[in-house]
This record gives C-alpha cells, structure tokens and sequence, in this order.
C-alpha cells in the first residue's frame, strides 16, 4: 500500500514538474518573443478629411493637390488602415513625427487624434511632434465654394494630442513643445519642436531667404541639459523631431538646407551635442522618402532615419527593434487600405484598384501625376504653352502685350511642344525613332535597362526615389541612359534650328546653328562656345533682358566670350531664377550644384557630361530630387 502511494505520488511529483517546466519553458518562449523594444515610426501622413475633400473637382481642391503627390483624397482612409495594421503588428510605441494633417485644421486632426486613442486602448503607447503644415496651413476649399476652416492653434495643438506625450512627460520646455518621455526602463524619448512657436504667416517667413524656422538658446539649452540627465541615468536617448538633424546631403545641396528647410536650425550644434552624449538614432519627418543620412565623427556614428510619407506611394512605415545598443530599422507596408474607409469621391474603377494593390494604386498615382503636373507648368491655367510663351517674354524676344498674338511665336512655342513630347513618349531601344538610334549615330552603345520609353525611365526613377531603391552612380546604367536622353533632347533642339526662328522673331538675336554643338557632346561631353559663335549667339538671346536691366553687355563689345559668358551667368541667374528660389549668388550655387566647376574660362568650354554625371545624377543618388 506504502509502495502505491509513493509511486503515486511520485507520478504526481514527476508529473507537476513537467507541467511546471512546460509552464516555464512557454513563458521564456513569449518572452524571447517580446525581447526588445518595438517601435512604430510614421511620419507626413497630411491628413485630409474626406470633408475637406469634397468631390475633388473644385478649382482650389485640383490646384492643391497639383502641387504633390501625395494621395490626399485617400489619406485619411490610409491613415485609418495604417492604425488597424498597426494595432494587428502590436509594437510597443508609435511615433508619428509631424505634418500629421495638410490643412492643419481641428477637423483633421481630431481624425489623428482618434487613430492615437485607438492605438493607446490596444496597449500601444502613441507619441506626436507637429510639421510645417500642421501649424502653417489656413483653408482648403472641399465643397462647392471656399471654406475656411478653423485652424488649430499651438495650445490647441498640445490640447488634442495631451495624452499622447504632454501628459506623461517627464521634462517640458517653456518655448516650445519640446519634452521628454521614458519608453522602458533602458530608453528614453526627446521630442524635439522646433515648428509650433513659429508664425509662419509673417513676410520674413513666406519671402525671406532663411525659411527654417530658428532654435532659441533656452531651447538648446532644455535638450543639454535632458540629454546630460539621461547619460547619467543610463538611459538610451531616441530623440523623434519633424525636420531632420544632419546635415550630410552632400557638397551640392548644402547651400539648400537653409532656404528649403532639408534640416533643423543650427544642425552643427544639434549633431554635436548628441555626440558627445552618445545620442545615435534619430528619426525625422518632412522628407517624403526612405532614408537614413549618416554622420560619423570621433565618438560615434549617428543616424537620422526618414520614412516615406504616409500618405504616398509606397505606403510604409518605419519598424525598429532595439537590440543591446542599436536598433533594427526596416520598412513595413500599411497593407491594405481597407474598404469601409473608402472614400465616397472615389470611381468604381479607383475603388476596384486600391482594394486589389493600394501600393500600385499609389504609385500609379505618382506616374500619371508626373506628367500631368509637367503638362500643368507647359499649360498654366489653360493658357496653351505658357512655358515656352514665358520664355519669349522674359527675355524680352516679343513684348508681352503682343506675344500671345504673333504667329511666329505661336509656332515656335508650339514646335518646342512638339519635341518635348517626341522626347518623352521616345523608346530607349529600336533600330529607329529611338535614344539608341541616336547613340548609333555616334557610334555608341547604350547600356541595357529593363526601361522601355523616356516617360517610363523618369517615372520608374522617381518611384525608387520614395522607397530608397535607386542607387545610381556616373557609371551606372541608368546614369549612362539619362546622360544620352538629355543629349538627345539638346540634338533635337538644334534640329528645330531655333537660332533661325529666333532670329526671324527680333534682329537682334544672332542666328546660329547647333548642329555644332549637338556633335561635340555627343562626341566629347562638352560644350565649346567659343565655336560657331556659340557664345555670341547666346548673349545676342539674352541681350533684351540685359538691355531692360540697365545695359550689362552688349554682343558688339565682347572681347572674351568665355569670360563674359560667365560673368553674365553671374548677373542674370539672381534675375531669371529669383521666382525659383533654387539659386544661391553667395556659394555660386543653382538647386546647391556648383556650376563654376564645370566651366573652364579660358578655353570656353561647359563640360556637359562631368556636370550631369557629378551633378544631377548625384541628386538621384542623394534621393532628393524632390
């Protein structure tokens, strides 16, 4: 009976121990499974209700939307897909890093702020900082006629998202938005504002050169002294602001940081200052594209990650997973933009094709958008080739009262047309009518692509920009086949022999022939002009302009073309280009490219292909194109 029992109760014994260590086997496995902090990262969702919408076919809704590529008639049915996806993915925090909505109305940010409730009741921690145009927009027009919305204000801001940061921080700065939140016991969030205190409706700001809004001393100070306490609390800084913080896009558009607001004011400080407190991770909004900009110096490297925006193709978001003393950083999709969130402007057609890929709808979206916004710059509000009629006009060839009616100026204009649609509808390859047919011409082999027309190479190029897939390099491909497109267009330009249309238009104008010159980059990359009376030719152009502005040159006083060509580069680019914001007269710098480097003064030559290959195609290799 002794016998029984204690077998028994070894069974029992034996059998509780197994149980027991399939218990604990099963937690150490959902612990395992839970190792590491997951974090969300959104940023540029620029929400706009489906009110504010309207039927997308307003005069001010069409002109909006014209000017981005973002799909803001579906943002906010993403934005709720993407709060679903994310509540199924379960990170432990979503940061959303500014231009939560697009017209920085209450309206849609109350739509922001219910997506972070949502979030928070399913147990993920939910952190916000604003964007330029959640503090900086004023009206949209979604109905029938304009309506001004109610604009949120800075109070209000902090109002909306308290819970989402405010409530729980553990350090505020007086100025700003600015605080300081503990993720875990390990990580600690800076949530650095630098946009709401700014009044982005003063001149200095909608005309002036320096448009990133200034950090303030007693703000720099707040982010020394939270850093110094989380170095000394071991606790590892993740610092989340809207316009990023290293300055490391390249020697072509430093000049730009300032004027297009690429980085954060005093960037040199902010970078630094978290190096010398071990800050690593960054992550930022604003930019619309995949990437991570990197800085190395003597302590350590930091990375200011950027996600696409959200409310454009390819719709992702950020995932990082911290791991001892980094992060994993990789790119989840929203899924499926779900169709109870479908808005109701939307075709049957639309409706079929977002539900069966969002992310090929998307970026259908940005290929057709592409051209329509090119075909929108050539036709300004209808007016037929009001590209081309602005050219006749800013260089004074016509006066602008009787351009629109000369007919030797219709046909130039619309002969310039013409070619621009021969060049972009043209295939890449074929024994004729083609990019290589020409490159034959020359005796040149263009390199195989998968790309079948010009249209389809620029499209493709500017979709890989958003997913940070593009990486092109002089001596690439892809930079091989944009160097001939753009010499093929050059050729064909001198084949319209616009010298003589020119010409014909206003005496002054020297004729010339680029049959020359067409030649010469083709076989050597560069442009002479000193040959052919090029660069005669060309001031002879310019000259009216130069006449209107005071007499700078005049064709019949040259004695170093070379020279003066450049020096009228010099004086006319501030002129030409002021509406355009891309030129910089302090750093001799257009879109940050250092054009100097490119021209030798004393023999008078441009070279073409080494500005192509280190300059523009640099900008596809920087992802900034836009």
């Amino acid at each position: 009976m002794k016998k029984k029992i204690l077998c028994s109760f070894l069974i029992v014994a034996i059998g509780t121990m197994l149980i027991l260590s399939l218990f604990a086997c099963k937690e150490k496995e959902e612990e395992g499974k839970d190792d590491g902090l997951q974090i969300a990262v959104l940023s540029d969702i620029h929400l706009m209700t489906e009110g504010e919408v309207g039927h997308r076919t307003t005069y001010f809704y069409k002109s909006h939307a014209l000017k981005t590529q973002n799909l803001l008639f579906l943002s906010e049915a993403v934005y709720k897909s993407a709060i679903d996806n994310l509540i199924e993915r379960k990170p432990d925090v979503v940061l959303m890093a500014g231009d939560l909505s697009e017209t920085g109305s209450v309206d849609s940010l109350n739509v922001i702020a219910a997506g972070c409730k949502k979030l928070e009741q399913a147990g993920i921690r939910v952190f916000v900082t604003g964007g330029l145009s959640d503090f900086s927009r004023g009206y949209i027009n979604g109905s029938e006629k304009e309506t001004f919305l109610t604009h949120i204000t800075r109070d209000g801001f902090c109002e909306t998202f308290a819970d989402y940061g405010y409530n729980e921080a553990i350090a505020q700065d007086e100025e700003t938005l600015s605080h300081v939140v503990d993720l875990d016991e390990t990580h600690r969030l800076l949530v650095l504002d630098t946009i709401s205190t700014y009044d982005y409706t003063q001149k200095d700001f909608l005309d002036g050169e320096d448009r990133t809004p200034p950090v303030s001393n007693a703000t720099m100070m707040f982010v020394d002294t939270e850093l110094e306490k989380a170095q000394d609390a071991r606790k590892e800084m993740l610092v989340m602001s809207y316009l990023p913080i290293n300055d490391t896009i390249g020697e072509y558009f430093g000049a730009m940081t300032k004027t297009k607001m690429i980085t954060i004011d005093r960037q040199e400080e902010f970078a630094d200052m978290f190096s010398i407190y071990g800050v690593q991770y960054v992550v930022s909004g604003h930019m619309h594209n995949q990437n991570c900009l990197k800085l190395d110096n003597q302590y350590l490297t930091m990375y200011n990650y950027t996600p696409s925006a959200l409310c454009c193709y390819p719709l992702e978001y950020l995932w990082m997973t911290s791991e001892e003393d980094k992060y994993i950083v990789e790119e989840k999709s929203i899924g499926a933009v779900r169709e109870e969130y479908l808005p109701k402007c939307l075709t049957d057609e639309e409706k079929q094709a977002v539900l069966a890929d969002s992310s090929a709808f998307a970026k259908q979206y940005i290929l057709d958008h592409i051209w329509v916004t090119a075909q929108e710059y050539i036709d300004n509000n209808g007016e037929k080739n009001a590209l081309f009629m602005r050219f006749l006009r800013k260089l004074s060839i016509y006066p602008s009262s009787t351009i629109d009616e000369e007919p030797k100026a219709i046909a130039f204009c619309e002969s310039l047309y013409q070619g621009y649609l021969t060049l972009i509808n043209m295939p890449l390859y074929g024994e004729t009518d083609s990019i290589e047919s020409v490159c034959k011409g020359y005796d040149i082999v263009l390199p195989k692509t998968s790309y079948t027309t010009v249209k389809d190479f620029i499209g493709e190029i500017l979709c890989q920009i958003y997913t940070d897939d593009v990486h092109i390099t002089s001596e690439s491909p892809e930079a091989v086949v944009f160097r001939y497109i753009v010499y093929t267009g050059l050729k064909m330009i001198a084949d319209l022999d616009i010298g003589k249309s020119l010409h014909e238009m206003n005496d002054a104008v020297v004729a010339f022939d680029l049959t020359g010159v067409a030649d010469q980059i083709f076989t050597e990359g560069i442009i002479d002009v000193t040959k052919d009376n090029v660069g005669v030719a060309f001031l002879s152009i310019l000259e009216p302009l130069l006449q209107k502005k005071g007499g700078i040159f005049s064709t019949t006083m040259l004695q170093d073309v070379a020279e003066d060509l450049l020096k009228l580069v010099d004086t006319v680019l501030p002129f030409v280009l002021a509406f355009t914001d891309v030129y910089d007269q302090e750093n001799d710098t257009v879109y940050g490219i250092r054009y100097r480097k490119y021209f030798d003064i004393p023999k008078g030559i441009v070279y073409l292909q080494k500005f192509l290959d280190e300059g523009l195609i640099d900008v596809f290799a920087a992802d900034l194109l836009f």
